[in-house]
């Protein structure tokens, strides 16, 4: 869902710099 979670977003930030990728939501 659209559910702002403090680790979904956090996962989500670090798995994209660990990526390199501008992943941003």
């Amino acid at each position: 869902g659209m559910e702002r979670r403090p680790l979904d977003w956090r996962l989500h930030v670090y798995l994209a710099r660990s990526s390199d990728i501008d992943h941003r939501f």
